[in-house]
This record gives structure tokens, C-alpha cells and sequence, in this order.
């Protein structure tokens, strides 16, 4: 069985002037696989065409750059205040939300909304429920619009009537139609902004794509035909460049709609866009048709998060043996994908001795990382401190000290002088712990304050203490590493896996270089908590890439990154509920109903978008083995995900129960799949019993009870009734306290309690 781009390339590879072709695929990683099949197709020496992904390719038809995150913030900002005036927010509160602004910009932009009509009609609603806000957003509402609205609670649907209950009377309403009446200036004013700079939004390339694509056009750019390939969901932005280019004869169009799941639209929501799409746009030869024959699916339970990753590579392990994977050096038709990214480092340490090469294409989240959660323990510290107008400094909570002193990454850097604090903090029991003792360490960067919080110098003086820190801490982690090496002959890491640590520092040494390059060009100036927020809110964004060998070895990666790719074994993990799919909620101003009417993605366009891609996945595959978790969690029992309860009840049979001649046709005809639940049982060790022996002295009891050298007869040490207890229940724990004197310390309260007056 060929794979899907496999098939595409197969038909390409004898035509004439290939290199005149462009071949659109969803993502970079597509694009190096159908390379790779078309020039395993290629039977004569050509010039390979163009290959790449959507955004770049109409990026080249408008001559448009692509905005960074934070520059198109700030550019907003600008257009915010240019509009709003002397009513405008400060900066600091404006980054919280106005994110959400961006992506509701954005959307309306790949949909086509009229922008005017968009933000101009909410007045005509009767009244404005806010149910489909989550409790976050509606505090960031409060914020933006400088009431206090008190507690909104979830019961309480309608803000308006509540508001107009109250003595402001109306304010709410009028202030939020202020800002949304305007947003669509706003808007106009954001992007001739940016237009000025020569940038451009992701979803204004598509617009403008929209209005200036035409057939002589691209004759003009020397684009004869273009050919997409693999698509699913499409914005109305697509959807109308596709129409242009199969109008004017210069498109092509390949859909991968082949598997049995895709052939019933009203039984799958999964297959509702796809079919919808190649009856627009009719790929030029029908995909060889698929069916569930020599395919099996197996569900396994495990009882532990970190465990699914272990029984993956176990499994692997037991397919080697078998010569389902039979050349494990190059085990490239093999994939595992990881829905939560949480257990990609788990998955690392996991990885078999008897595969050869490894190729990572998911990458891992910088907001993960060591450095990061210890920003947020930075930033939590000065955000509780207390200024000390005397001394030009802050005063920080002890606790947030501790915290800090405490972090994996400063103990393991700063070893000593870390501990040496954490005693000093414990003899002096410092309720606010002062910056002046805590400078003079390595660490002493993270206390220092921003002496005026106001000005663009103090900000960059800050940012560049931040920088001196990670820089410091990067040469420190380092030279641990090396001399660990040196000290190791099998060239093992650190515990921490230091090398991972070292490119997390850099990639956040480049995060504070980014935000203090942006805000100098704009001269925006912001406040220590500002910058604290930009560089969470751009952590949450980087991805740490890896370099490797995309077409060799075992793949590792996520459900976005096998979109078009086909494999034999497919080992998916976090197959539960809540994880895959995820629990879609759309942060956004525009109203659900605003939404649907103008045809802009919901919750539940992403929930049929990832049906999609899990179902295109796994169709090509012969061994698919999808793994969830069956321990309880935090947000309550595990449910394996919905995609397994779909596959048994539409398309499955049990492969281990007796089955009736009607199924063991439909098995034989590849109507219905094969699938096998395993349970793995988790192997409890019991460790060996600890057992503390104390030689007995033979000394007489009067001994123990009788006044020492220098005690008198008020100081004997008597035996009272809770020593004999103690004695009773555990003679170890009587020694160590009444003979030995040894006790526990004190635990230090923040507060004053009835044991401190005594």
C-alpha cells in the first residue's frame, strides 16, 4: 500500500516542467516527506518544484512579512491609543487582553468578516449574555474597563441587568459599546501601522491574498500551476483563493478522504469538511480506497501518566523481537505521537537501547522548562514585595525567598551559596527578607528592583540584570556538565539532563533580547510587571526545535506534525478524554452567536478538526495502538478519549471474543476492525523493611533517671507518663529523644502564635 503523498508524488513524476509546479502542503514537515517521495518516483534528472507550506507561499504572491507576536502587540497598542485617547488603558493592562483582540483580528481576517458589521451591531442585541466567558476573561472586562464590577459569578449570566441594578447605572454597557464601537477603527488603524513598517498579520495576508490573486498574476510571477495537497479544515479566506485558482485552470487539489471513515458524513462529524471540499475541488485522480482489512487496533490501560511512556518503548521493544520493525536502526515507518506535551521528557528517558536513530518533530515548550517556572517564582516575588522608600529597595516575603532558594535550578547551580541563605533564613526567621541581603550572592540579579518603573532605561537595566543571570547560570550549568563528563567515562548527563537546560537558558536569553529590541524601537514605555507578563506571555509560544534526520529513524511527534504522513505503526499515547481531543475554549470577545453567523471557527470547529486529523492518521496504518491512562486525575476519573468509543461502537469488533459469521465477514471485507483491549497491571515493589538496631549498653536504670554531674535534684531526669508511652510504642524513638536528647526543630511560623508569647 502506498502512502498519500506517495500517490500524489507517483503522478507528477513523469510530467514536463516540473519545476514551473508549486506544491502547497499544511506544514514544513509534509513538505520534506513528499521531496523525498517524488524524487523516489523520479525516473529522469529534473529540477525539483517549489514545496511549502500555505503562509509562506502567499507571503510570496503579496510581498508581505509576517509580524512577530510582540511586535504586533505593540503596534496595537499604538492603534489603541491613537483611537481611544485620553480613555486609553496603560500598557500593563493592555497586554493582558489585548492578545485576545489580535486573534479576534486575525480571525476575522482568514473568515473575510466585514469588519464594520462585526463590532458594530452588538448594540442591537437586547441584551449581552456573558456565559461564554471563562472567569479569567471576565476579571480582564473589569480591568479593561476600569469598574469594579465585584465577583462575577458563573450563575450569573446576564452582566448587564446586574449592572444596571447597581448605582452605575448603565456605565458598564456604555463603556464596553465605547471600546467595541470602535474596535473596527482600531482595526483600520492597526494595520495601516503596520503596513507603514511593511508587516502584516497571519490572516491579513490572507485577505489581501484574497483580494489581489488572479490568474495573470501569477503568470506574471512565473506560477504556472499549484497543487495542494493534504488539506482539511479551510478558512473562507482558502476557501476563496482556491475558487480563483480552479477558476483560471492554474490548481490542483488532492484530498485525503480514501479511508471508510471519511465515506459517511452524517455518521462521522469528522468527515463533514473533507467531503465537503473534494466535491468543490475534485483531485485530478481518485485516491486508492482503504479499507479496516490486515488492520488491527489495540487499546491499552495503563495505570500511571509517566508509565505510557515506558510501555511505549516497551512495546517497540516486543515489535523488534517479533520483526514488526525490521530494521530498528532506521525504524522510520514507525511513529509515536504525544497529544500532551508533558511527556515528551518522559518519552526521552524512556527511549530503547536497540533503536538507532531518533528523529523528534515536535520540539519541546520553553513554558516547561526550569528557567521558566523560576521566572514565575521571580516575578511573584516582586509583585508581593514591599518598597522601602528609605533604603530605595523592596522587602520580600520570606516564603517567595525560600521558594526561589529552593528551585531545582538554583540549588543545582548555586549549590553552596543557596544553602548558605536558606540557613541565614532559617536562624533569623525574617518575616521580609531585604534585597540588600541576598545581592551580594551569584543570584543576586533575580532581588534587585527596578528602581523607577516608569522609565524605558529602567526597564532595559532590568532586562539586562535578567540577561546577566541566565548568562551566569548558563556558564555555570556548563562547566557542571563538562566536568561531569570528564568524571563519567559513558559520557553520561546530569540527572537534570543539563544539555536540554543550557538550550532552554539560551532560547530565554533570546526571549528578553526580543522584548528589549521591540520596546526601544517603539518607545513604549512599561512597568517591571509588564515585562514579567510579555516574557510569560512569549514563553508560552517558543518551541524548542531539535536537529535531526527527518527521513530516518523512529518519529517522534505531535498530532498537528502528521498531517499527509502515513505510517506503519502508529503508537499514540494520552488517548483520554480531556487530552485528545482537548477541551476546546475559544478566548474571545465576539459572542458564540457573532461567531456562527459569521461563519468564524467555534469550539466545536476545533473539536471536528482534530476528529479529522486523528482519523487521517491512522488510516494507512497496520498496527495502531492507542494508550490512555486509567489512574484517577486531578480533574477527576480518566475516561478513555471519545475517538476509542467511536472506533468500537461505528467500526470495531472485539478481537478476542467469539464472533458471528455476519462479523467475521465484515472482517474478512474490511468493513470493521480489529481491536484488542489490554489492561497493564502496575508491579508494586515492596522495599526491603528498614530496620534500626541500637546495641544495648548495659547501664543500670538509675543511670538514665538519677541527676547528672552538674545537675541538682530539681533537674533529675525523671521518667514521666508520656516517656513510658513512648517507650511502649516505640523503644527506637525513646532512646533517640529522653536518653540521647535529640529532638525535631521547631517549625518557624510567619505569624505569631500562642507558643510565641508562651
Amino acid at each position: 500500500m502506498k502512502s498519500f503523498l506517495q500517490q500524489v508524488a507517483q503522478h507528477y513524476a513523469n510530467e514536463s516542467h516540473l519545476e514551473d509546479l508549486y506544491f502547497i502542503v499544511p506544514n514544513q514537515r509534509g513538505c520534506t516527506f513528499f521531496e523525498q517521495a517524488l524524487q523516489n518516483e523520479l525516473r529522469h534528472t529534473t529540477l525539483l518544484p517549489q514545496t511549502m507550506p500555505m503562509a509562506n507561499f502567499l507571503g510570496r504572491i503579496i510581498g508581505r512579512v509576517q509580524a512577530s507576536d510582540l511586535e504586533a502587540l505593540l503596534v496595537l497598542y499604538k492603534a489603541y491609543c491613537q483611537v481611544m485617547g485620553k480613555t486609553a488603558t496603560p500598557v500593563a493592562k493592555f497586554m493582558q487582553w489585548g492578545s485576545i483582540i489580535l486573534n479576534d483580528f486575525n480571525d476575522a481576517d482568514l473568515n473575510l468578516v466585514d469588519i464594520y458589521s462585526l463590532f458594530t451591531n452588538v448594540g442591537d442585541l437586547r441584551q449581552i449574555s456573558t456565559d461564554y466567558l471563562s472567569p479569567e476573561l471576565k476579571q480582564l472586562i473589569g480591568q479593561m474597563l476600569h469598574l469594579n464590577v465585584g465577583s462575577w459569578d458563573d450563575d450569573d449570566d446576564n452582566l448587564w441587568r446586574r449592572q444596571n441594578a447597581g448605582e452605575n447605572d448603565g456605565e458598564v454597557k456604555r463603556t464596553y459599546f465605547e471600546l467595541w464601537n470602535n474596535l473596527h477603527v482600531i482595526y483600520d488603524q492597526f494595520h495601516r501601522l503596520l503596513q507603514e513598517k511593511g508587516l502584516s498579520t497571519t490572516g491579513h495576508i490572507y485577505r489581501e491574498t484574497v483580494r489581489n490573486i488572479s490568474g495573470a498574476e501569477l503568470e506574471n510571477m512565473g506560477i504556472s500551476r499549484v497543487v495542494f495537497v493534504g488539506f482539511g479544515y479551510l478558512h473562507a479566506s482558502e476557501l476563496a483563493i482556491f475558487k480563483t485558482l480552479k477558476d483560471c485552470g492554474r490548481a490542483d487539489f488532492w484530498w485525503d478522504d480514501a479511508s471508510p471513515i471519511f465515506s459517511n458524513e452524517d455518521q462521522n462529524p469528522a468527515a463533514h469538511y473533507v467531503s465537503r471540499y473534494a466535491r468543490l475541488f475534485p483531485s485530478p485522480v481518485v485516491i486508492e480506497p482503504l479499507s479496516f482489512a490486515s488492520q488491527t487496533i489495540s487499546v491499552v490501560g495503563i495505570p500511571s501518566t509517566v508509565g505510557q511512556a515506558k510501555w511505549a518503548f516497551h512495546h517497540v521493544d516486543q515489535m523488534i523481537e517479533s520483526g514488526e520493525i525490521p530494521h530498528p536502526e532506521n525504524a522510520i515507518d514507525t511513529a509515536i505521537v504525544l497529544p500532551d506535551d508533558s511527556l515528551f521528557i518522559p518519552v526521552l528517558n524512556s527511549i530503547s537501547p536497540q533503536l538507532g536513530q531518533i528523529n523528534v518533530t515536535m520540539g519541546y515548550p520553553l513554558r516547561r522548562s526550569s528557567i521558566v517556572s523560576l521566572m514565575h517564582l521571580v516575578a511573584k516575588a516582586h509583585h508581593r514585595a514591599t518598597p522601602d522608600t528609605n533604603n530605595h529597595e523592596s522587602d520580600f516575603f520570606r516564603d517567595d525567598v525560600k521558594d526561589i532558594l529552593s528551585h531545582p535550578i538554583i540549588k543545582m547551580a548555586f549549590t553552596r551559596q543557596a544553602m548558605l541563605a536558606l540557613n541565614r533564613l532559617e536562624a533569623t526567621n525574617e518575616w521580609r527578607v531585604p534585597a540588600s541581603a541576598l545581592t551580594s550572592f551569584d543570584f543576586g540579579d533575580l532581588f534587585k528592583p527596578i528602581p523607577d518603573a516608569d522609565t524605558a532605561n529602567a526597564i532595559f537595566e532590568y532586562i539586562n540584570r535578567l540577561t546577566v543571570f541566565c548568562e551566569k547560570l548558563l556558564a555555570r550549568i556548563d562547566g557542571e556538565a563538562s566536568s561531569h563528563q570528564r568524571e563519567n567515562s559513558d559520557n553520561s548527563v546530569l540527572p537534570e539532563r543539563t544539555p536540554l537546560q543550557s538550550a532552554f537558558i539560551k532560547q530565554y536569553i533570546d526571549v528578553l533580547s526580543q522584548i528589549k529590541r521591540t520596546f526601544a524601537e517603539h518607545d513604549i514605555a512599561a512597568a517591571g510587571e509588564t515585562v514579567f507578563f510579555l516574557v510569560d506571555r512569549l514563553t508560552r509560544t517558543v518551541v524548542i526545535p531539535f536537529e535531526g534526520e527527518p527521513l530516518a529513524g523512529l518519529q517522534i511527534m505531535g498530532l498537528l506534525e502528521t498531517r499527509s504522513l502515513d505510517f506503519q505503526n502508529m503508537i499514540v499515547l494520552s488517548m483520554n478524554e480531556h487530552i485528545f481531543p482537548k477541551k476546546h475554549s475559544i478566548s474571545s470577545f465576539i459572542h458564540y452567536h457573532l461567531r456562527r453567523a459569521h461563519h468564524m471557527p467555534t469550539a466545536e470547529t476545533e473539536e471536528n478538526v482534530t476528529a479529522y486529523n486523528f482519523y487521517r492518521m491512522i488510516c494507512r496504518a497496520k498496527q495502531v495502538t492507542l494508550v490512555h491512562c486509567t489512574s484517577s486525575q486531578k480533574s477527576g476519573p480518566s475516561e478513555p478519549s471519545r475517538f476509542i468509543t467511536q472506533l468500537e461502537k461505528l467500526y470495531g469488533i472485539n478481537a478476542d471474543a467469539p464472533h458471528t459469521d455476519a462479523q467475521s465477514q465484515a472482517l474478512r471485507n474490511g468493513r470493521r476492525v480489529a481491536m484488542r483491549h489490554i489492561t497493564v497491571e502496575a508491579k508494586i515493589t515492596v522495599p526491603n523493611e528498614l530496620v534500626i538496631q541500637v546495641p544495648k549498653a548495659h547501664t543500670p536504670l538509675p543511670d538514665y533517671v538519677s541527676p547528672g554531674v552538674d545537675e541538682d535534684e530539681m533537674h533529675a531526669h525523671c521518667l514521666s507518663a508520656s516517656s513510658i508511652n513512648e517507650y511502649i510504642n516505640c523503644p527506637l524513638l525513646f532512646y533517640l529523644r529522653p536518653v540521647e536528647k535529640l529532638c525535631e526543630f521547631d517549625k518557624r511560623s510567619e505569624f505569631m502564635d500562642a507558643a510565641t508569647y508562651g
